[in-house]
Order: structure tokens, then C-alpha cells, then sequence
């Protein structure tokens, strides 16, 4: 996790996503060099041809971080596309910390397929399952793996520049020499079917494609700069380990919500949400709005004509709110914006009255015990359901697939409210974008604390006080991106406000 001033943040988003061809702190080469300030035929597919990429990320972090560093890396692949024919190898997922259930079963060496739609993915960028790319004897060894580290001191003096360079590991070495000279590893719980010929750690700050020197060859000049020089001889497998210190090189960009609708659920969580909604909830995507073409790259604004003005139309979602309510790790990490659960339950009241809504829909990793009590503080007036899985579906979707399933779920809500700052939440939060929901209606959040005394705001004056989550809106079309540089959110309408504006 990255932490920053509001200043600095707001200015390492603009610079992030600033068109390559504006700004680099790769130097132009010459003659048959590749480089990012020059775009040629000459230089795509030029030298190199078949790598492959693999990466790995910190044990800790969870499910739905993974899937953001995904991103970063998918995209950092696509770019490597201009200097050969390269391939991401998706690591399988393994033994997440979030993953306690005792009835799931075995949840090591889980691959891709079983949560997302693989084929979907490759239509943004090429990927292999690492099960199907270990097949091949000459993949089991890989060439080069770099372990990336902030450089030390990195946030002290708000000095902000892209550099890297390899330097002795800050921390503990987690990879050693075996007796045949290879070095073994944790490898995604794959120590035995693969090592690497040579590694070493990387101190790392800034944008994922910085690292492109290092992979298709070139070399360091001055302080800073590097200059990329592809090299036939460049290692034809390698690893990027703790990928999360990359940062986005494209975030909120079209490329980034090219790549994030590319990533659809596997077929088997979407049926079973569909299910659910259907017997529980009364929702459909075809009562619902939230029809989509089968191919991502189909996917449109929904916009209309009106009046000879282009104006957007908001999908509609099923008749229940969706609440994504965070406690266990939350509640001691970050106390004071997590609710307690009469104070949640009563912010959800207040939307249920205001949407005219009876049922509420509840993501969440309470135990049952807190869950009878946030059902009992919002009455018997209205309906509190989950998805509770059956040990047999348990054992077959695993952890990961149980919360896309909720995930699926929420995204397809009238309204949702999320935790402020949970990656669980960001997630559903894109998955109604991509949907085509008002943000009104997606970008809302519990407030911490408890509910207000006599003496305090009222329940709406409470929640205004509350910092607010960002709007990071989807865009189809280079054009319209610029408008994606406004951090802050508009002043939210009302919900009657809304939705007659579908129409």
C-alpha cells in the first residue's frame, strides 16, 4: 500500500497518465534502437521474439490487490509487445491470506480459469496458465528473476522520480542455491517444478514500463535515465517478484478499462449469481438494464440522442441495495472507519426509505452472530439476504470464487454502499461502471463510528461529514479521458434526481 499528500497523489495520477509520446524518462537511441519517444514498424517485433513473463506479489496482500497488480502487469505486457512476441504467465492463485475457510477444501495452485474467463483476457493481451506453461521442459527453468524493493527512504523527502537500480535485498532473501547451482524458491507453492538460473533484488520507484530496460535489454546512463537497447541474447523468462511496487502506468485510462473489462468471471460464478438473483432478489439482466454483449470489446456507452444533445442512459439494477460491510482485520486496522453494526444499519435504512427499496442485499465477512444482529437492527420490515454456500459449492467455487459471487451480486444492485478504502468494494465499484450504472448509485460508503446522539447530526448530516469515496468514471474514447483527471466527486444528487434521468 502507497501513501501519500492529497498534493502528490493528485500529481503522480496526472503524470501517470500523461500519452508515453509527451513524456518518458527512457533516451531517444539511435539507429536500429527501440525506444518509447519513437514509434516505428521497425522497432515492433524487432530481435527478440518469444519471452515470457512472470511475476509474483507480497504473501499478505489480498484477492482483490492481486487483481489490480494484475492490471499493471497485463499492461506492461502489452507494451512489451513492440520489442517481441511476449507472453504473461498467470500465477496461480495459492493459499491467500483471506482464505481461512476450513470446508473449502484444498486452495493451493488454484489457476485463473476457475474465477476468470481466460479466453476474454486474452483478447486484451497474450497469457498462458503457469499449469499449461510448466508443460514445456525449457519453461521449468527460468532466466532472470528480479525482486523489487523500495528504495530506502523513498517517501521522505516527496523527491519524486522514476529511477531503478539493482542493489544488495533490504529484507530477508527468500530464494537459495540448490547443489545443481539453480536457485529454489516459494514459487506460488511450486518450488519443486521450477527454479531460476539468477536473481537479484531491484530497487524500484515508479511506473511499470521503467522496468522495460531491464527486460528486453539496454542500459543505464547518468543518474537516472536508461536507454533501451533489445538484445537478442536478452533472458527469454522472467520474473518480476513483489509486482505490486509497480505503479499504473495507464490508470483510469482507456487502456486500463480496456484491460479491466477484459477481465471477465468465469461462466460457472456468473450462472450461480444469476441463479440467486432470480430466486432471491427478483432481478434479471433484462428487467435490470444490465444486458452485455458477450465480447468486452463490444462494450459502448450507453448514450442517446436527445434533443440533438448526446446524453447518457443509466441501467436501472435489480429492486435491492447491496451493502459491502468489512469487519474482522478492519476493525482493528482501520477502527474509525468501520460502523458499528446499529450505526450501519441505519445508514442502510436511510437509503432503503429514500429508494423505496425493501431488501437488502449484505456482502460480508462478519460472523453469523454479528449478521443476526444487523438484521435484527434493521427490523422485520425489511429483508436481509445472503449467499451462503452449500459445503459442496463451497469446496467447488473456493474463497476467491464465493466473493466474486457476492461480488456479481452487489454490481448488479440499485444502490451500493461499500467500505471506505476496502479493494472488495473498488472492484464492484468498476464492475457498475463498466455496467453503465449512475455513479450516484455506486460510489457511496459506510460511515465510521457510531450512530449520532441528541446532541449530534442527524443520520444525513453525519454521512455528508464523511469523506467521500473518488469517482474514477469509465472511459471508452481517448477524448473524453482528460475529463478523468477530476479526482474529487460532483456534489451527489438525489435519488429521485436519478433515476428520471434514465429516460
Amino acid at each position: 500500500m502507497y501513501f501519500y499528500t492529497p498534493r502528490y497523489f493528485v500529481l503522480y495520477i496526472i503524470f501517470s497518465i500523461i500519452p508515453e509520446w509527451q513524456c518518458s524518462h527512457f533516451v531517444k537511441s539511435t539507429g536500429d534502437h527501440c525506444s518509447r519517444l519513437v514509434s516505428n514498424e521497425n522497432c515492433k517485433n524487432s530481435i527478440i521474439d518469444e519471452r515470457y513473463l512472470l511475476y509474483d506479489i507480497n504473501p499478505p496482500e489480498g484477492f482483490n490487490l492481486r487483481r489490480d497488480v494484475f492490471l499493471r502487469v497485463a499492461i506492461l505486457t502489452k507494451k512489451l509487445q513492440k520489442f517481441g512476441d511476449w507472453t504473461l504467465v498467470l500465477p496461480p492463485w495459492t493459499s491467500l491470506y483471506h482464505w481461512r475457510s476450513s470446508d473449502a477444501g484444498d486452495q493451493y495452485n488454484i489457476p485463473w480459469g476457475k474465477f476468470f474467463d481466460v479466453k476474454s483476457i486474452e483478447k486484451f493481451v497474450p497469457v498462458i496458465e503457469f499449469q499449461d506453461f510448466i508443460q514445456e521442459r525449457e519453461n521449468k527453468v527460468i532466466d532472470e528473476v528480479y525482486v523489487l524493493q523500495h528504495f530506502k527512504g523513498a517517501w521522505e523527502n516527496n523527491d519524486w522520480k522514476d529511477k531503478m537500480d539493482v542493489e544488495p535485498c533490504h529484507e530477508k532473501f527468500h530464494y537459495w542455491l540448490n547443489d545443481d547451482g539453480l536457485f529454489e524458491g516459494e514459487f506460488w507453492d511450486n518450488d519443486d517444478l521450477i527454479s531460476a538460473k539468477k536473481v537479484q533484488c531491484l530497487s524500484f520507484q515508479g511506473s511499470a514500463s521503467y522496468i522495460i530496460p531491464l527486460l528486453v535489454g539496454g542500459r543505464k546512463i547518468g543518474k537516472i535515465a536508461w536507454i533501451i537497447e533489445p538484445d537478442p541474447n536478452a533472458p527469454r523468462i522472467v520474473m518480476v517478484d513483489r509486482a505490486e511496487v509497480l505503479l499504473h502506468d495507464e490508470f483510469g485510462s482507456v487502456e486500463y478499462w480496456r484491460a479491466r473489462r477484459s477481465m471477465r468471471f468465469a461462466s460457472p460464478l456468473v450462472m450461480e449469481a444469476t441463479k440467486f438473483r432470480k430466486h432471491f432478489l427478483n432481478s434479471s439482466d433484462e428487467q435490470d438494464d444490465t444486458v452485455r454483449p458477450e465480447d468486452w470489446r463490444n462494450e459502448k456507452p450507453n448514450e442517446v440522442i436527445d434533443d440533438g444533445k448526446m446524453k447518457n442512459v443509466f441501467s436501472k439494477g435489480g429492486p435491492y441495495l447491496c451493502v459491502h460491510l468489512r469487519r474482522q482485520d478492519f476493525l482493528w486496522g482501520r477502527s474509525s472507519e468501520v460502523p458499528s453494526l446499529k450505526w450501519a444499519a441505519l445508514q442502510v435504512l436511510n437509503h432503503l426509505k429514500e429508494l423505496k427499496l425493501f431488501t437488502v442485499f449484505i456482502a460480508t465477512d462478519a460472523p453469523d452472530k454479528e449478521v443476526d444482529e444487523f438484521r435484527q437492527y434493521i427490523g422485520p420490515k425489511h429483508n436481509v439476504v445472503q449467499w451462503k454456500p452449500s459445503m459442496k459449492l463451497k469446496k467447488v467455487y473456493k474463497d476467491g470464487g464465493a466473493a466474486i459471487i457476492e461480488q456479481i451480486i452487489c454490481s448488479h444492485a440499485r444502490y451500493f454502499i461499500g467500505t471506505h478504502e476496502s479493494t472488495y468494494s473498488f472492484r464492484i465499484q468498476e464492475e457498475r461502471e463498466i455496467m453503465g450504472f449512475h455513479p450516484d448509485t455506486t460510489f457511496n460508503r459506510l460511515c465510521g463510528g457510531d450512530i449520532p446522539t441528541t446532541n449530534e447530526l442527524t443520520i444525513k448530516g453525519k454521512e455528508s461529514h464523511c469523506e467521500r469515496p473518488s469517482r474514477w468514471r469509465i472511459v471508452f474514447y481517448v477524448k473524453n479521458f482528460v475529463q478523468q483527471l477530476q479526482v474529487t466527486s460532483s456534489k451527489p444528487q438525489t435519488m429521485t434526481q436519478v433515476f428520471s434521468k434514465r429516460s
